[in-house]
């Protein structure tokens, strides 16, 4: 059985930790151990690992390394340096798995069949639930009206749908992607972006896990109103959603200049610098390259404001 390294950070994440570790063990596939990193939580989050570590320690790998507080980009940093797996995935806290998720996501990494030196990827949908894992929608991809832009990754540089802790990859993309530049603003962006311009990828439609909302998520879920609604709100903030659009527009070029400078072989230079030149343009060439790739224009509403 293929080796797989899983990713934890852990920051405050006592209330619902326990759930997930369980999750894990409760996976189909074996052959998995988990690195796991506390990012100076003030709970009892560290306790918890160092219980699951002392109970399983051929499953969980706690990287104690005196260097405190991250955040979350330079916690999976500093995990990265540990990975020896030729498949790494990302995990979050606060979630729950089905147990068949390391399973299906192997298989259909495998099923890209990336030569060597090509970074593959995979990610899958999820079920989107409260705090109680009570599910409130079947489908995080179709909540946010997003599905399209998850399938090949159509929506970015622009839109990034993809959440990290759906995410598999194998050792040629954990190569291109790490470290994750400060240029990014969350690891998944980065890494799908990687993937897209560098690699194959899959979308796995199949909800794999649970995306627990508690309030106090990093990154969640928020319905999208009336398109109508959406435009006047956005018409009566011009103001702030002009200097939103602009920081947004920084990032992505950024990401999208650290990407070019890491001259990964597979990287698709000719698309990376589309995307750049679309960045880099006036309203009609960022509309133009949004239609040319099938993302609504109210759906990258700050993008073409930018």
């Amino acid at each position: 059985m293929l080796p797989i390294d899983i990713l934890l950070p852990v920051y405050n994440g006592s209330q619902f930790l326990q759930a997930q570790l369980d999750s894990l063990l409760a996976q189909t596939y074996s052959a998995w151990r988990c690195l796991m990193r506390d990012d100076g939580s003030k709970d009892s989050s560290l306790e918890i690992l160092r219980s699951y570590q002392a109970a399983h320690p051929d499953r969980f790998l706690l990287i104690e390394d005196g260097l405190g507080n991250l955040g979350t980009v330079r916690c999976l940093n500093a995990l990265s340096a540990h990975v020896t797996a030729p498949v790494f995935a990302f995990c979050d806290q606060d979630d729950v798995w089905q147990p068949e998720k390391l399973a299906t996501s192997l298989e259909r990494l495998q099923a890209l069949d990336c030569p060597a030196g090509t970074p593959g990827l995979v990610f899958c949908d999820m079920t989107v639930t409260d705090a109680a894992l009570s599910p409130t929608a079947n489908s995080f991809w179709d909540t946010l009206e997003a599905r399209p832009y998850a399938r090949d990754l159509a929506g970015l540089p622009v839109i990034n749908v993809v959440a990290g802790c759906t995410m598999m990859g194998n050792r040629a993309l954990l190569d291109a992607a790490f470290p994750v530049p400060e240029a990014a603003p969350m690891h998944d962006y980065w890494v799908g972006m990687v993937a897209k311009y560098t690699g194959r990828i899959q979308a796995i439609e199949q909800p794999l896990m649970l995306y627990r909302q508690h309030g106090r998520n990093q990154c969640g879920v928020a319905r999208r109103g009336p398109l109508l609604q959406r435009l006047v709100g956005r018409l009566k903030a011009i103001d702030q959603f002009r200097t939103q659009a602009r920081a947004s527009r920084s990032l992505r070029l950024g990401m999208l200049t650290a990407l070019m400078s890491r001259q990964w072989p597979t990287l698709n230079v000719p698309e990376c610098r589309r995307a750049i030149s679309a960045e880099q343009g006036g309203a009609v060439r960022r509309l133009g390259y949004l239609l040319s790739r099938g993302i609504r224009p109210d759906h990258a509403f700050i993008y073409w404001l930018a």
